[in-house]
């Protein structure tokens, strides 16, 4: 299995590496994870809901003028920049409106929609290896129960996330978790803030992380933030969204496969 499993990694960083097409390596990497990952639910797809891939992406998103040129490779990775640099912290102790924010809803036959009219806001509660902790308003003790009763799995979610951050190259502090007690929210875009909902990751992965295999959860929360950092450039879900949250997830697909080889046979990333 080591082997089949490093002969993978290997042929998608040379995939990465080499002049092969977006389908080419959008290809591999599901065929690969599949084999490496055959319980991942929707296949190697993202936020455990439906399966998201990176490509094709030969065509512009749908509105743009067609012209004989594509647009120029550098165009497209200075707006892919712009949305990674876009990311900030979030300075604010409560956080109020939620329904203007860009969400992720789960439900199988809608994919990613935006929830709008979301009652509740969310209160700051401490903070954990400088990621900020929010929870519901409506949650009982919520210290207590954050900062203490699930602090542990709080901590498994960041041994997923801090690699992330270091895949995306996002600006410090930029990520931050939050917990409710119901509803479709696994992630939202709060003006260049981002918030990853604890609850699904417990509920999807943290038997995994118990368990020392955090594959699955990598893969996930790799598109389910692609798909945030696009919002930085795209507020509404379109087709020019799904082009750039594609471009974001291609772009780093190699230091993905390298965080993975890392956690895979414990190498030390530099």
């Amino acid at each position: 299995k080591d082997r089949s499993s490093k002969s993978f990694f290997n042929n998608m960083k040379n995939k990465l590496s080499s002049r092969n097409t977006p389908e080419d390596v959008g290809q591999a990497l599901r065929s690969g994870m599949d084999r490496l990952l055959p319980n991942l639910p929707g296949g190697s797809g993202a936020s455990g809901s439906r399966s998201v891939s990176p490509g094709p992406q030969g065509r512009p998103p749908a509105g743009r003028v067609a012209t004989n040129q594509p647009t120029p490779e550098s165009e497209i990775n200075k707006n892919v920049q712009q949305a990674i640099n876009a990311c900030r912290p979030e300075a604010r102790s409560l956080l109020q409106n939620r329904q203007h924010m860009e969400v992720i809803k789960e439900a199988l036959n809608e994919g990613y929609c935006d929830v709008s009219g979301m009652e509740g806001d969310l209160v700051l509660v401490g903070n954990v290896e400088n990621i900020r902790i929010y929870a519901g308003k409506d949650i009982p003790n919520p210290r207590e129960l954050l900062l203490q009763t699930k602090l542990d799995s709080i901590r498994r979610f960041i041994t997923i996330i801090r690699p992330l951050k270091k895949v995306y190259k996002l600006p410090d502090a930029s990520l931050h978790i939050f917990y409710d007690l119901s509803g479709p929210v696994i992630a939202f875009n709060a003006g260049g803030a981002l918030f990853l909902n604890l609850r699904y990751y417990e509920g999807w992965h943290d038997t995994q992380l118990k368990q020392k295999e955090p594959m699955k959860a990598m893969i996930s929360w790799f598109f389910t933030l692609a798909h945030e950092i696009a919002h930085n450039l795209i507020g509404p879900h379109n087709a020019e969204h799904s082009y750039y949250m594609n471009q974001i997830s291609q772009t780093h697909l190699l230091a993905l496969v390298d965080e993975l080889q890392a956690l895979q046979f414990g190498i030390s990333q530099a």
